[in-house]
């Protein structure tokens, strides 16, 4: 079976154990180009946690968290940007949509997902500005981390919910029939 120009890895008499051939050929075949931005995301989501956390060890160390501060701000904006373009190439591109095609039946858990882009926008903006308030303060960057590892979970659970869709649509698209 071919979608979308691509074929799945698989040898004549050969069955696909489990999900991961089938991931793997989502990261080669007609997908390809979402999976590799949404793991550029991801390693933008743990640098940000980690310019954050610079900050509080900083602070707990007595010293002036000045430039780590900036850094995590300035990677808090680069981070939101970063979101804005990708939930905008998300619903104009139609990888969704494409895969929706394959199997309409996930059309209701695509609602939702696309829904949750403005929530976690409004989040990011408001981690933004809890940082830009911030300070010197350590109490406040603990607040500061603590809300975005929670965004950062909701944005991973997010994305989890995401390439699900994507590789069950792929499974019913090919089917056991093909």
């Amino acid at each position: 079976m071919t979608v979308h120009g691509h074929s799945p890895p698989t040898r004549p008499g050969d069955e696909p154990r489990g999900l991961a051939p089938i991931r793997r050929w989502l990261r080669r075949g007609p997908f390809h180009g979402w999976q590799r931005e949404h793991a550029g995301l991801r390693r933008s989501v743990a640098q940000t946690r980690s310019d954050v956390v610079a900050v509080v060890k900083r602070l707990d160390r007595k010293e002036a968290p000045s430039r780590a501060a900036r850094r995590g701000r300035k990677r808090l904006e680069a981070l939101e940007h970063a979101l804005a373009a990708h939930f905008a190439a998300e619903e104009g591109e139609g990888h969704l949509e494409q895969a929706l095609q394959m199997a309409p039946r996930f059309a209701n858990q695509a609602e939702r997902l696309r829904r949750d882009h403005g929530n976690l926008m409004r989040e990011i903006r408001e981690l933004r500005e809890l940082a830009r308030n911030a300070g010197h303060d350590r109490e406040a960057w603990v607040v500061v981390y603590r809300s975005y590892d929670s965004f950062a979970e909701k944005l991973e659970l997010h994305d989890q919910a995401e390439n699900e869709i994507m590789t069950r649509a792929v499974l019913e698209d090919i089917g056991p029939g093909d």
